[in-house]
């Protein structure tokens, strides 16, 4: 995706759109309990909502509303995709529905105050179901007084308490559920409060939570749409854990070691949690040294990375070039962290092909392009591999 066509759609929305997507991305950021008071609470507006969800005072909404406006003026690309990412919206006072064309996994949302005339006019939300609050209905058309005009046109909630409860129920408890991975640090420290110390220790120039974000964050932007749902649950909580073990290593002065003291972490984890086994071998092998990054310092040579990768294959049940890939993913995002345009210190920058101070996405490799030379060793390893049965 590219930062500069994604920020020339954000600054084309008018204020209302703007103001409306980003209540709705700190929205995403809340728990389920809170989310569901949101969609339910037909009393106040969702600006009203959030501003009482943060600050906890009814005298804050001057300090909400400035918040509120430098977040619309400052937006990165990243959060942007979140926003296009979302799958519930709270949208109130809109006539004007073309923006939610960009959006393309909306499941639910609930409208206030809206002319729906335009909404009817899109493809993309076939599948998205909608409600209002059926005691005081304010859209135009109204989706329950108007029913017989809408429903051929719009998946209208009948009963929209219940669906909601059930909805954010379901979110809530995947987590508990075997596969269910964490979707963020907090969230995996909810589970485990014994590593929010971990995730606060400094290494080097930055707290391990900073780079970890900022690695999740290239992940999101560059990687996230190319994988289903179970790929990119899979991935993202990997990314969060694969340098959890590099405080402990530190701390013993021995940096070299923090592959050993992730696994033994991750170890922990899936004996206390019920997450697959195959991802757990799969983690595993992917915390074993720093495959690519070595064989690019020429630590490793060719035939080692492919022997490794070849064996690693069979252990994991994979093909070799999806492993392949699975690496080059996974060091891409990790090794990009430290590069200024990701929002890191400029360090990395070499590595990485760079038009308009951008790096260069390669659609049809799926991959950021490398500089010449590392671009050049990434296709004789990608050869190499294609030829392994």
């Amino acid at each position: 995706m590219n930062k500069e066509k994604l920020k020339r759609w954000w600054d084309e929305l008018n204020e209302m759109w703007q103001e409306n997507l980003i209540l709705n991305l700190l929205l995403s950021q809340e728990p389920a309990k809170n989310k569901t008071s949101a969609f339910l609470d037909g009393s106040y507006g969702l600006f009203y909502v959030m501003s009482y969800l943060l600050y906890n005072d009814e005298n804050k909404l001057d300090d909400f509303a400035k918040l509120l406006k430098k977040k619309i003026g400052t937006i990165d690309s990243i959060d942007i995709i979140k926003i296009i990412n979302l799958k519930s919206l709270v949208i109130q006072n809109i006539k004007d529905f073309s923006p939610l064309s960009k959006f393309d996994y909306l499941e639910l949302i609930y409208l206030d105050s809206c002319n729906l005339n335009s909404l009817m006019k899109l493809d993309n939300i076939k599948k998205t179901k909608f409600y209002e609050n059926s005691e005081y209905p304010t859209n135009e058309p109204s989706l329950y007084k108007d029913k017989a005009i809408l429903q051929n046109k719009l998946n209208i909630v009948t009963n929209a308490h219940d669906f909601v409860l059930n909805y954010f129920d379901v979110e809530y408890s995947a987590l508990s559920e075997p596969g269910g991975y964490p979707k963020s640090i907090d969230e995996l420290c909810i589970i485990f409060p014994e590593y929010v110390e971990v995730y606060d220790y400094k290494v080097r120039h930055y707290k391990l939570k900073e780079h970890t974000n900022i690695v999740l964050n290239q992940f999101e932007f560059y990687f996230s749409n190319f994988l289903d749902k179970n790929q990119k649950d899979f991935f993202r909580f990997f990314l969060i854990i694969h340098d959890i073990g590099k405080p402990e290593a530190t701390k013993q002065g021995d940096k070299s070691n923090q592959y050993k003291f992730s696994i033994d972490i991750v170890n922990s984890i899936w004996e206390k949690e019920l997450y697959s086994q195959d991802d757990l071998i799969k983690v595993l092998i992917l915390l074993d040294g720093d495959t690519i990054g070595e064989y690019f310092q020429s630590k490793k040579s060719i035939d080692k990375v492919v022997s490794k990768i070849s064996k690693c294959a069979i252990k994991s049940k994979l093909n070799p070039q999806h492993l392949l890939r699975m690496f080059l993913i996974y060091y891409q995002c990790d090794v990009a962290a430290y590069t200024a345009d990701a929002g890191g210190l400029k360090f990395l920058e070499h590595l990485f092909e760079y038009k308009n101070g951008e790096k260069v996405f390669d659609e049809e490799e799926g991959l950021i392009r490398f500089s010449p030379k590392y671009w050049k060793m990434y296709l004789e390893l990608k050869k190499e591999i294609e030829l392994c049965q």
